[in-house]
């Protein structure tokens, strides 16, 4: 009853520390039956048993990554680390095949959530929590929050009943609720530009947590111009991403540029303009903030080819 958008929900089990047998899969999921079609070429899929033993009172998630080159599927601790047999389909293969997690090289700048967890400050944790994440999960990695709201939602407008959880100087973190109390993660709300560690992190992120910041950032009036390097970088590094989330933070970031009206972007914006090399997204949202800004030589962001 939603359309096309696709409101994700986690879920989370108790396991028996004991080898279990565990069936994973990762798939690309839609709002819409029709989307299935239209989008034939990157429907990816895998899914395979692994053998799995865990640790008593550890926290852990089901993760991966989905491309038409690999798919895989595997299960971390709250470091970001692989924990277990990684589930593994390539191009060209009809079956997925299972490896040890040693000879998987995971694509790190998508899918790694907290590498070397305990050297992290929480504003680097803050800025990896993925949805879907459980309360448990969540508050075993940044702790309890400065103030929890409720929220009963609204029935005819659609919107559900949720959670907030402030962290003052983090952001807010909102999760679905039964009988007023969290469960899992629905969206992640960055505090942004509190500082130059916070707004590194903050970009390294990807998906639905990157489209948010980026959105955040839009609502600042005034940017300088170190803050702004750093988004056209981004939005360079994320250009080519197949993750409609991160295309669309890329299609904000570069909102962002135009609404800051800087010059010193022109050349970045423009390149990003062709339509032969850069899906229509990405280029028709560059062709409109280039009509914000003003062609120049001089200054011009310089950025890696």
């Amino acid at each position: 009853g939603k359309g096309g958008k696709l409101v994700t929900k986690g879920h989370s089990h108790q396991l028996p520390t004991t080898k279990t047998k565990l069936i994973l899969s990762g798939e690309v999921v839609h709002g819409a039956p029709i989307s299935y079609l239209f989008n034939s070429g990157s429907n990816f899929l895998v899914r395979g048993e692994i053998e799995f033993m865990p640790e008593e009172n550890k926290h852990y998630l089901v993760s991966g990554e989905l491309s038409k080159v690999r798919s895989a599927v595997w299960i971390e601790n709250l470091k970001g680390n692989i924990v277990s047999e990684v589930i593994l389909l390539v191009e060209g293969s009809e079956n997925s095949t299972v490896i040890p997690s040693s000879q998987y090289a995971r694509n790190i700048s998508r899918t790694a959530n907290v590498a070397n967890y305990e050297k992290q400050n929480k504003v680097t944790v803050f800025s990896k929590i993925s949805g879907g994440e459980s309360l448990a999960r969540v508050t075993k990695k940044i702790g309890m929050p400065d103030s929890i709201s409720y929220d009963k939602g609204n029935i005819f407008s659609g919107r559900r009943s949720h959670v907030d959880y402030e962290y003052n100087g983090l952001g807010k973190i909102r999760f679905s609720s039964q009988n007023k109390k969290a469960e899992h993660v629905l969206s992640v709300f960055p505090e942004v530009g509190v500082n130059k560690e916070q707004l590194a992190n903050q970009l390294e992120s990807s998906g639905s947590i990157l489209q948010q910041v980026a959105k955040e950032y839009y609502k600042k009036d005034t940017l300088s111009e170190e803050e702004l390097d750093k988004i056209a970088e981004t939005i360079w590094v994320n250009r080519n991403m197949e993750d409609d989330y991160t295309e669309d933070a890329v299609a904000w970031f570069m909102k962002v540029i135009g609404k800051q009206g800087n010059n010193r972007y022109y050349s970045l914006i423009n390149t990003l303009t062709n339509r032969d090399q850069y899906t229509s997204k990405i280029a028709g949202y560059a062709n409109k903030v280039l009509k914000q800004l003003e062609p120049s030589n001089i200054n011009q962001f310089k950025y890696a080819c």
